[in-house]
């Protein structure tokens, strides 16, 4: 008898220490939800969603699960009502709820709706305010409408049906019969909040209770809990939960209804049922992604020279690094022609132009290779060394681009071609006769002149105009060169 009953004193402590384990010890749930309707930006955003806490403590100061809250970084928390218990909580007894809110507030903002035991306890008018004035944005039967650039998160809130109980209102509790016709004024006011949202905004609903009538308005995503995750939990299925009933059908965990997704927390505390197996206490933590995930908008920044700071920054979503391979909107390079150009510095010290093509006046992309030759008009306008400078540019380029007909004779307006495009014979100037006739005395002084200048002219109207040409260039280089002395500059025999 001694030895059984120390074995029922030993399995009794170890009960004991597994219900409070299940009661007290928390666990975090992550969730991705992907939604192709998700702008781009807000890719990332992290929800944490509480639920039914029943005023229940975690430790001093609400510690641990304060830790839990900081560990997980949130960008938003949603809390879905009974954060007090009608059965429990008397009249400004509610500390462990207003601890909470006060730190979960600087971690992140805070929206709240509530649940039946808020109304029915007949404390929620005291409590409400008090939680606002702490940092918890209420939102029974309203809505906020977060901006990050051209994104929108819609956040939209329901009051619990027994805000419109008759019975409620008598102080009394809810009945089963009321539950219809008080959550069909629920569904009225959710399809008004629906209606006020624009074409493109995410829809996230908190509502108390999990049900598949939020679906009909085609809100993208739900938080609900009041089931308690059935209670006792076996298999993997909850066997009890209020309004639900035995073998509950939404008790825990994400449910695709239609095109929305709904999400229910088993919740932090007890309420009627002081016990929970295997069902511990539970934040949940649910990461939007979106099939876009917002690179085509920040390569566009960096094209157009936006910066960060050029619009206002979120605090929902981190930046993403832009990866695009189509063409940019307006002209602008795509991510291949930007990897072919050189090493840039940061959008916001790189000029446009070092950017972009420059443009033609039919907005066609032009570059120096496709410009025009320099006219003559606007040559003479130069003054003598940038004339010399571009002469010898479009010279050099010509020359390997363009036909002999379009070459031009340094310092000369470029002949008009023939019809044929051939090389035609012409006289030779009085000019360069002279020219000739200085540079034979110079290097035939003792021959008869005469005779040598005939045949020279006769050479001249007889050679092409190419030949000529090149025969001149060499003379007249000769006859320019600079002295190295006072002496006459050296004439080489042609």
């Amino acid at each position: 008898m001694i030895f059984l009953g120390i074995i029922l004193v030993i399995a009794a402590v170890l009960i004991g220490v597994f219900l409070w384990w299940q009661d007290n010890s928390l666990q975090t749930e992550e969730y991705e939800v992907e939604s192709p309707v998700l702008p781009g930006t807000l890719d990332g955003c992290k929800i944490l969603h509480l639920s039914d806490l029943h005023n229940k403590s975690f430790g001093p100061d609400q510690k641990r699960l304060v830790e839990e809250i900081e560990k997980i970084e949130p960008d938003l928390i949603l809390i879905s009502g009974d954060m007090i218990d009608k059965r429990r909580t008397k009249e400004d007894a509610w500390g462990n709820v207003l601890s909470l809110i006060r730190q979960a507030a600087q971690f992140a903002p805070v929206f709240f709706v509530s649940g039946n035991h808020e109304w029915e306890s007949g404390l929620y008018a005291k409590l409400r305010p008090q939680m606002e004035t702490l940092g918890a944005e209420v939102l029974d039967n309203g809505f906020v409408v977060l901006d990050h650039g051209e994104a929108a998160l819609a956040v939209m809130g329901v009051s619990d049906p027994a805000a419109f109980s008759q019975n409620v209102k008598e102080g009394s509790k809810m009945e089963k019969e009321e539950l219809p016709d008080c959550m069909a004024k629920v569904q009225k006011r959710l399809e008004w909040m629906c209606g006020q949202q624009e074409e493109g905004a995410f829809q996230v609903l908190i509502a108390h209770r999990p049900s598949d009538i939020y679906a009909q308005t085609g809100v993208h995503l739900i938080f609900c809990g009041h089931a308690h995750g059935g209670q006792i939990r076996l298999f993997g299925k909850g066997l009890y939960a209020p309004d639900q009933g035995t073998l509950p059908k939404y008790t825990e965990g994400p449910y695709i209804i239609d095109n929305t997704v709904m999400i229910v927390n088993r919740g932090l505390g007890n309420s009627g049922f002081p016990f929970r197996i295997f069902n511990r206490p539970q934040l949940i933590t649910v990461i939007l992604r979106s099939p876009d995930s917002g690179e085509e908008d920040e390569l566009e920044e960096t094209i157009t020279e936006e910066t960060a700071d050029s619009q206002e920054a979120g605090s929902l979503v981190p930046e993403g690094e832009p990866d695009q391979e189509e063409a940019s909107p307006d002209g602008e390079p795509s991510a291949e022609e930007l990897e072919e150009t050189e090493e840039l510095p940061p959008s916001d010290q790189v000029p446009q132009e070092m950017v972009l093509m420059e443009e033609s006046p039919d907005g066609e992309e032009t570059s120096e290779d496709s410009q025009e030759p320099i006219p003559e008009e606007a040559q003479e306008e130069e003054d003598s060394q940038e004339e010399s400078q571009d002469v010898s540019a479009e010279e050099e380029e010509e020359n390997s681009e363009e036909t002999e007909d379009e070459t031009e004779l340094i310092g000369n307006v470029p002949e008009e071609p023939s019809e044929n495009d051939q090389p035609k014979a012409r006289s030779v100037t009085p000019e360069e006769k002279e020219a000739f006739e200085r540079m034979l005395e110079d290097a035939f002084p003792d021959e008869d002149k005469a005779s040598l200048m005939e045949s020279v002219m006769a050479l001249g109207d007889d050679m092409d105009e190419e030949t000529f040409r090149q025969m001149m260039e060499g003379a007249f280089s000769e006859m320019n060169q600079e002295p190295s002395s006072e002496e006459e500059p050296q004439i080489l025999n042609p």
